[in-house]
Order: C-alpha cells, then structure tokens, then sequence
C-alpha cells in the first residue's frame, strides 16, 4: 500500500498508477493521533463540518469530539483515523487493517462508512484485511498473497469459495473454525 501511495520506491517491476498519479488517501494499520482534540483530528481532513459530525455520529466519537486525542483507547483511535481519511474525497483509497483495533460493533460500523465512502466518491477502494467475513462482506474481488506473492485473484465469491490456488486453499482450511473445541 506504501508503494500504491507513493510514499515508497517499488524495488523493481511496473507500479500500477504510476502513470495516472490518482489522488490517493491512506490509512495505515497503526493509527496517527495528533496532539489535538478528537474533532479536530477529525477536521485535519477536510474542513467539512457537517460530514465530520456524521462520521464522529456514525463512529461513536461524538461523545469523545473535545477529549485529547493522546488519550483514546486503540479502538477508539483507528475510529478517528478511520474518520479523518474518509473526509478527504479521493478516487483511490487505501486501507490498511482499519478496524483491526475495534470490537465488532465498530468493525460493522466502519465498514457500513466505507461503503458509503464508496457510493459517495466512486472511489476505488484497496483494503488490506485478514478477516475472511469484512473481505467477503466490502470486497467484489479478492486478491491472496502469500510471502508477498500473488497467488490468486478473483470474484469474492469463487475465491472464497473454489479457490484455484493451494495455498489459497490452505488459508482457508485454516482460517475456518471446523467443530468447536478442536
């Protein structure tokens, strides 16, 4: 996601939109809190006001708008991350982990505000995710990499379930919880 957002050189082969150069947002999977309130953490990306109060609304930060942003708990944190990067309108969008540090409540909140990130912008949406139900749930397709190879990449559907690759297979059995206790 790094290289997709310019922020580090590619060691070698062809970069995808190295050439149209997209206005690109990026979240990165540890959350940056500035030494300022939750709002206007929020506001650093874009001066919105109407917007920022339906994120912080939609993400439950509403209640944490003038707290210290030094002071959030993890969850909390990649919440207000989350909120300050969907501000900014981009046609391409990085995500990164964004709800590994919440419980499953805001994990379903945030995603329920990227969808609407993507209806709204028309963004094309790169999210990186261990959580085979969020990639079955946001994505249409779904890339696997293994050791930073691609392995496979497909529909949502036939990867997750009639993957063609072996070691796509493999993270699937094990990914999946067959009988409770073994």
């Amino acid at each position: 996601l790094k290289i997709l957002a310019g922020m580090i050189p590619a060691d070698g082969g062809a970069v995808p939109f190295a050439k149209e150069k997209p206005e690109v947002s990026y979240l990165p999977q540890k959350p940056y809190v500035f030494r300022m309130s939750t709002g206007k953490n929020i506001l650093l990306g874009g001066a919105d006001k109407k917007q920022a109060e339906h994120l912080m609304t939609e993400l439950l930060l509403k209640d944490l708008e003038n707290e210290k942003a030094t002071g959030l708990s993890g969850g909390e944190a990649a919440r207000m991350s989350l909120a300050r990067v969907l501000m900014t309108d981009c046609s391409l969008l990085l995500l990164d982990e964004p709800s590994a540090a919440m419980d499953m409540d805001s994990s379903l909140r945030a995603e329920k505000m990227i969808k609407e990130y993507a209806e709204r912008t028309g963004a094309a949406i790169i999210l990186v995710t261990h959580s085979l139900g969020q990639a079955k749930r946001l994505a249409d397709e779904v890339i696997f990499m293994h050791e930073g190879t691609l392995c496979e990449k497909n529909t949502t559907e036939k990867l997750l379930l009639d993957p063609d690759d072996e070691r796509t297979r493999a993270f699937l059995d094990f990914s999946e919880i067959k009988e409770y206790g073994k």
